[in-house]
């Protein structure tokens, strides 16, 4: 297989995930969640998505030894996949827990896929192109078609190609920690003039939590820079850094009712937290196994129009990822992600730290960085565990790439010792 063309085919799928494709095809599409319109069929959508993910499939068919690999490698993350599919068992809507299931369970296997293909650098890369080609038909359609790139209901908040400027935030936060973080080939003068002008776009979108999200995740850089100092020069920084932590808490604490309108928020954020209440109130019912895969959010359609009615407008998702894995799940669902979780922090630390992979060390600061941002993000939107888009697959993604890198690094180690005589080959009983 050309390598070219399969870095253009991942490219494209990266785009279409992105909404590039929808945006560009459908430029006068109602401003709503991507969530809402996901399910509608979009002919340009699906036939680039399906066109890529073949491209993307046909790798099985070349070493599929090396994906098992792959899929080992992450292995927590399997009983959580197997779930998905199970949970359509006692399900609200068995058929569209099951047909959502398959679509994540694919997304996830394209991830296995890419990750195996790709080291980290290379594959960030590829994020970072497909986002600068994203940002650059944005800012030509600011001058020359704005309408196309601002949100119907907020003229003043940057929706670029997407359907809604959370979305987008979403994305160009995604970005701007790549562009900052991962050298471009032949552009590597040009890492940090173009991470201020993602983070430009950002500011523009006006999507409070995105740029939270961001801002904390570009904090993960300097902590981690610390922890790599050896211990006596450690210790003064953290705790220094312990104590501005401390600070900015209480202050917090003491001026909460002000934290909403420094992001141009009311303090319901925006009518989430009466939503929030209403959906810990669904969850109640279905504690323990949840409502099945994706399938509580079916418009003015089965469990969700209850709450549809109380709160007076569509809503597509619980706008917070914990929940809407809750719904989904159930507490059996968030007991199998807990632990993927951890490992890929784990690892990503490891990762960091590790001085012997021939790899930049902003690189190697990105994964935490993004896992980060991740986390923050699903505390006011829905981005957690879903069955497309860009961000659980590029997570997982990254969590695999960095696994299989660490354990080829430790397996070169190994027999590099062996070779040198620096530790025995095998151990003898006495």
């Amino acid at each position: 297989m050309n390598r070219k063309l399969y870095q253009a085919a991942v490219v494209a799928l990266m785009l279409t995930q992105m909404g590039v494709v929808m945006g560009l095809a459908s430029p006068n599409l109602s401003d709503t969640d991507l969530g809402v319109v996901s399910d509608q069929d979009h002919l340009p959508v699906i036939i680039t998505t399906a066109l890529s993910y073949l491209f993307v499939l046909g790798r099985l068919f070349v070493a599929p030894q090396r994906f098992l690999t792959a899929i080992r490698s992450i292995g927590l993350l399997i009983p959580l996949m197997a779930y998905t599919v199970l949970s359509a068992v006692w399900s609200s809507a068995p058929d569209l827990t099951l047909r959502r299931s398959f679509f994540f369970l694919l997304s996830t296997l394209i991830a296995f896929i890419l990750a195996t293909d790709f080291d980290l650098l290379e594959l960030m890369q590829l994020f970072a192109v497909a986002s600068l080609i994203h940002m650059s038909i944005c800012i030509v359609l600011l001058g020359v078609a704005p309408h196309m790139v601002y949100s119907p209901s907020d003229p003043h908040s940057l929706k670029g190609l997407t359907t809604h400027k959370n979305f987008f935030g979403l994305e160009i936060g995604m970005a701007t920690l790549a562009l900052f973080l991962v050298p471009l080939p032949r552009l590597k003068t040009l890492r940090i003039p173009f991470g201020l002008i993602a983070f430009a776009l950002l500011c523009l979108s006006h999507s409070a939590g995105s740029l939270v999200a961001t801002l904390l995740a570009l904090a993960t850089v300097p902590l981690q820079l610390v922890l790599r100092l050896p211990g006596k020069q450690r210790v003064p920084v953290v705790l220094a850094m312990g104590a501005a932590l401390i600070g900015a808490g209480y202050w917090s604490l003491e001026h909460i009712s002000l934290l909403p309108s420094l992001f141009a928020k009311d303090a319901t954020l925006t009518g989430r937290t009466e939503l929030w209440s209403l959906i810990v109130m669904a969850i109640k019912v279905h504690p323990l196994l949840g409502y099945g895969f994706d399938s509580f959010w079916q418009g003015l359609q089965g469990d969700s129009l209850t709450i549809i009615r109380s709160v007076g407008w569509l809503v597509p998702t619980a706008h917070n990822g914990y929940l809407d894995l809750l719904l989904s799940t159930g507490w059996v669902g968030v007991v199998l992600f807990v632990p993927f979780c951890v490992q890929t922090i784990s690892r990503c630390l490891r990762f960091a730290a590790e001085e012997a992979l021939s790899m930049p060390l902003s690189t190697r600061l990105f994964p935490l960085a993004l896992l980060v941002f991740l986390l923050v993000y699903n505390l006011n939107e829905s981005a957690l565990l879903t069955r497309s888009g860009m961000p659980f697959m590029l997570w997982v993604a990254v969590s695999t790439s960095i696994a299989l890198r660490l354990r080829s690094d430790t397996r070169q180690l190994r027999l590099q010792r062996r070779y040198y005589g620096l530790e025995p080959a095998h151990f003898e009983s006495p």
